[in-house]
This record gives C-alpha cells, structure tokens and sequence, in this order.
C-alpha cells in the first residue's frame, strides 16, 4: 500500500511480554505451592522455589516496563529497496525526559533454524547495522526523522521454512533505576 505505515512492535512490545509473563508466573507459582504443601524433598522444594522467585522477578520487571516512553514509528512506504531509502519518522508517548540514552539502529540479520534430536536451535547472525539516530547525554527529542538506507550490495528479506533474511529496526533506549526500552520492528526490503 503506497503512503506511510505505522510499525508493529516485532513481538508485541511490552504489553504482550506482560501477559505472557503472567501466565507462566501464576502457572509456576501455583505448581510451587502445590508442592510445598505435598511432602516433597527440601532439595526439590528449594530447586523450585528458587526459580519461583526468578520468575516472579521477571514479572515484576516487565510489570515496570509498562510504564516506560513507548516508541511509535512510521516509514513512508511499506516497502523498501535494496540500495534504495525511506524515511522514518519516531515519536516517543511518555516521560521523555526518563531516558538517558537513545538509539535508533538498522539491522540486516540472518537466521537459521535448525534440529538437534529432539531439540530446536536458532541461530543469529548480524550482516549489517547502521546506528540511524543517537541521543547518548539526556536531552532525547519527543519526536525525530531520518533516512532508512539500505545498502544495494546485500539481501532484500528472505523467508523460508528453517532459514529468514530480516531487517529490523532496533529501538534501545536506557533509563537509570528502571527497566530499559529493547524493541524491534520489521521492515520489508525488495530487490532492485
């Protein structure tokens, strides 16, 4: 569709990492207490309940993380080309002022997935980052523009069954005494 997008948060952003992490804390957490109130070995117990309050702690942190400067980004085409650019516009919806440092990056990645027995692996591998804005002393501007160009001598996206080419928009954004902003965002690169 010709005109500007509106990315989405690559898995969801922070309020699907909340959900998440409460279902698995309420499910661990009562499988915990079930077993505390059963005659299981102390060792057991201990094993369990040490990972009980890793997990709640998790929790908690993306419970905070709620509350951070959410990031909204908006290309000027759905699409992009190999050797050819887009603009990116970003604004920042929250307390600003909370960050300390801000970067906006473009990454080209690799990933292969593949099965070892029973188990799955993915592997990751970076093949071009280029930092598109950086804020590293305070001061982060609410909103912001800047290029998106992609280099013509590499892979437009590529997705097959066990192997992906992608390029991402990686949003990192550091806040002192708080949980920091991580998010990517997927844009579509096109042949030439």
């Amino acid at each position: 569709t010709p005109g500007p997008v509106v990315l989405r948060c690559r898995y969801g952003g922070p309020v699907a990492k909340f959900i998440g992490l409460f279902i698995f804390t309420i499910i661990w957490d009562g499988v915990v207490l079930i077993l505390f109130k059963q005659d299981a070995p102390v060792w057991f117990k201990g094993v369990f309940g040490f990972f009980a309050v890793i997990i709640t702690f998790a929790f908690g942190h993306s419970f905070l993380s709620l509350f951070n400067p959410r990031p909204v980004l908006q290309v000027s085409s759905k699409h992009a080309r190999l050797g050819g650019s887009v603009n990116l516009n970003w604004k920042m919806r929250g307390q600003v002022q909370k960050i300390e440092s801000f970067t906006i990056t473009l990454i080209g990645q690799e990933e292969a997935t593949y099965r070892r027995g029973t188990d799955t692996y993915t592997d990751r591998a970076v093949f071009h980052q280029q930092v598109m804005a950086e804020y590293l002393h305070g001061h982060i501007p609410p909103m912001g523009t800047c290029a998106i160009k992609i280099p013509r001598v590499s892979m437009h996206t590529w997705k097959s069954q066990n192997n992906k080419i992608l390029w991402l928009i990686k949003v990192n954004g550091k806040i002192r005494k708080w949980p920091d902003i991580n998010e990517e965002y997927e844009i579509m690169v096109l042949p030439y």
